[in-house]
């Protein structure tokens, strides 16, 4: 290494094999190009990005500043591992529309302990078994938190990802009667092309670690539970989920401004190609059809504007 100055060795982030086979070269070009052709003439405003993600009570610790030499060192965290889900939406422009929470739970009953008035205003929460977004939860997203937030201009575009949840017949349709384009991004491919992933999500988990960090350590009776993480994640929610960052994260992704280069090649797989399914045989208008999960991923494919 000595004689090549140039050089350096760097230990690589974990990047599993679905993901890494995925960014085939031509999956990443179609993408872009059936993109750009859709966003074409519709302003930063009126492209957005949904996501989900999980935040636990029992939060993971931030780095400290300690002595060399320190053997063991420990950091106080709360022993419970409740989870909620969090929906997050925003736009190119910078718009960050209102989460939403999804607490586990089989009836409201189960927001009782929670103090819902401390969430980000118009926050919107509902329940689940197991506080994963599931089918239904798709569809109240886009009636309570998108629809009377996005703004009455269309086109609108949405990107989202395949995850199930997405893939619900009458959320599809309710998006086409809306002139809502969904744009789904190619499988196992949100490491990269996914904005809020690139730009709010991880300030907004950094926040929140911080946050809760800084909580347990200011007096040992204090713990994250329902009664407190309302409060806490709205603070990490208020510092990391700004338009600043929305549109980092579009920029980063090349989707606003719109540049058809993004990715770089060390991140493209030549190895792989995924085809585009074949939907000649699928009636969008068949909602028997929605009821076979295995055509699930290839009706939602063939139905959204841009598909994989």
């Amino acid at each position: 290494m000595r004689r090549h100055p140039e050089l350096s060795h760097r230990t690589p982030s974990k990047l599993c094999t679905n993901r890494g086979k995925a960014m085939g070269r031509e999956v990443v070009a179609g993408y872009f190009r059936d993109l750009g052709a859709l966003t074409d003439g519709v302003p930063p405003e009126q492209i957005w990005n949904m996501d989900e993600s999980g935040f636990q009570f029992e939060h993971n610790p931030i780095k400290v500043v300690c002595k060399k030499g320190t053997k063991a060192l420990g950091s106080r965290v709360s022993s419970s591992r409740e989870n909620v889900t969090i929906i997050g939406c925003a736009s190119g422009a910078g718009t960050v529309l209102p989460p939403m929470f999804i607490v586990k739970g089989k009836t409201f009953k189960s927001l009782n302990s929670f103090n819902t008035a401390d969430a980000p205003p118009h926050s919107v929460w509902t329940w689940q078994a197991k506080a994963w977004m599931e089918d239904s939860l798709g569809v109240e997203w886009l009636t309570k938190i998108f629809l009377p937030h996005c703004g009455p201009q269309r086109p609108q575009v949405l990107i989202l990802d395949q995850h199930h949840s997405h893939e619900v017949y009458e959320m599809i349709m309710m998006a086409k009667r809306e002139n809502i384009h969904m744009v789904a991004l190619p499988p196992h491919t949100s490491h990269w092309l996914q904005p809020l992933d690139k730009g709010c999500f991880s300030a907004l988990s950094r926040y929140y670690r911080s946050i809760c960090s800084d909580f347990m350590a200011s007096s040992r009776q204090q713990v994250v539970n329902k009664a407190s993480f309302t409060r806490l994640f709205s603070h990490a929610w208020e510092k990391g989920m700004t338009p600043t960052n929305a549109r980092s994260g579009f920029r980063v992704t090349e989707i606003v401004p719109f540049n058809p280069e993004a990715i770089p090649d060390l991140e493209v797989s030549h190895r792989l190609r995924l085809n585009k399914i074949d939907l000649v045989n699928f009636d969008p208008g068949d909602q028997g059809l929605f009821r076979q999960p295995d055509l699930d991923d290839a009706i939602f494919l063939g139905l959204c504007d841009v598909r994989y």
